[in-house]
């Protein structure tokens, strides 16, 4: 099992119960001290010891599991500033012991040229460079055992959740924190989530600083996730716990004597100074939801001036020259404009008068191979007089017999 510190299957030392948890409350203790150090190691020999005594996976070992992966968590946070940058001089000063160790047992010949001290430099920075990397990995496993420890411990812990709640809101807070480190934010708003819900199971009070300050590890997610709205909501569960806190503080030291009114304006104090923090919280969320919606509205008044435009390209690429405009308005076709003249289509009956020209032209070359005049001139009054007929049977102003065309057609005209 990779959680607990190493050898954690040994019992060395053969501590009885009582000294082991006399050694726990003292580890305890440097916590609260801030001796982290002190407090890793008391630890490490806390949870060896019921180990070995009760099995990895025992219920009496959660706890320790619990505090082990916590201080490892704080000394990761302690370790780091505000930028997320290394700042354990031990590191350093050990990278440059190894240096200084390596220089006494090999020292670097003298340089005979200028290409030897460039290799010399680029390998110096070759080795400055992997020591950098090595720094950063310890802090990285670092936080790696300490979720391993505190994961342990939520899974015995969850074996009995209604008894563990309170145990199981902790871990999960501390759960988060890890995640939170790891730049794992919505990791950590599931973990915190979690913490709100078993919380509310151990009947935590409406004014629990410790709910109010679930909320605030939210808010500080939410803010990195770029979510401010949802962020405002949580500021405002906090203020509002806090709140209801400051109220208790009050009444109570106002029942009471002695050293607790003493306590208690020392608490009322620092809760409105938390409160104070919420209202510049509140309106700096406020300010990057502000900027955040007008961006919003920079973006969607683009977006549509630009389908906008490519509307009117669309329309004007719909309509173009010639005879392609008839496809937009098909109703051209049927020959509305000039007073419905175009809707008679002379051409079917027009092929008729073809035939009777080609008949007398047939007619006319005979006559003349039998060299008739009159019978051309004759042949050609014939034929114009049957175009004639045509038409007017056509129009329907003829009687069948060639009549006087004088009748009125069946379209009106």
């Amino acid at each position: 099992m990779s959680a607990g510190p190493s050898g954690a299957g040994n019992d060395e030392h053969g501590k009885s119960v009582e000294e082991t948890e006399e050694l726990f409350n003292m580890g305890v203790a440097c916590i609260k001290t801030g001796a982290l150090d002190m407090a890793l190691d008391i630890f490490a020999q806390v949870l060896r010891s019921r180990i070995a005594r009760y099995g990895e996976l025992a219920p009496e070992c959660a706890s320790s599991y619990c505090r082990y992966g916590a201080v490892l968590l704080y000394q990761a946070q302690d370790s780091a500033d505000v930028f997320g940058s290394n700042l354990d001089t031990d590191v350093h000063q050990d990278v440059e012991d190894k240096e200084n160790d390596k220089t006494a047992k090999d020292p670097t010949p003298p340089a005979s040229s200028g290409a030897v001290d460039a290799d010399a430099e680029l390998a110096a920075a070759l080795a400055a460079e992997e020591d950098g990397q090595e720094g950063e990995e310890i802090e990285a496993t670092d936080l790696e055992v300490s979720w391993e420890n505190l994961d342990c411990a939520r899974a015995i812990w969850e074996k009995d959740p209604q008894t563990n709640a309170n145990e199981l809101a902790s871990v999960h807070v501390l759960l988060g924190d890890v995640a939170q480190e790891n730049e794992a934010f919505e990791d950590s708003l599931t973990d915190y989530q979690q913490a709100l819900l078993y919380q509310k199971m151990a009947g935590y009070e409406e004014g629990d600083r410790r709910t109010a300050e679930v909320y605030f590890k939210r808010v500080m997610a939410l803010q990195f996730l770029e979510k401010p709205e949802e962020a405002l909501l949580d500021v405002d569960n906090a203020k509002r716990i806090l709140e209801k806190r400051l109220e208790i503080i009050k009444k109570d030291a106002s029942g009471s004597g002695g050293g607790s009114n003493e306590d208690a304006a020392a608490e009322a104090q620092d809760v409105e100074a938390i409160l104070e923090d919420l209202k510049e919280k509140k309106v700096e969320l406020e300010a990057l939801a502000e900027e955040k919606r007008a961006m919003a509205e920079a973006v969607r008044g683009a977006l549509s001036k630009m389908t906008q435009q490519q509307g009117a390209q669309g329309d004007n690429s719909l309509a173009p020259a010639g005879n392609k405009s008839n496809i937009t308005s098909p109703v051209k076709d049927l020959g509305v404009v000039g007073r419905g003249t175009k809707r008679i289509k002379l051409e079917p009956t027009a092929v008729e008068p073809k035939k009777e020209e080609a008949a007398a032209g047939e007619a006319e070359a005979e006559a003349e191979g039998k060299g008739g005049g009159d019978v051309k001139t004759e042949a050609k009054v014939e034929a114009n007089v049957a175009t004639k007929r045509n038409l007017d049977d056509m129009m329907g102003g003829g009687d069948g017999n060639g009549g006087n065309g004088g009748g009125e057609t069946t379209i009106g005209f």
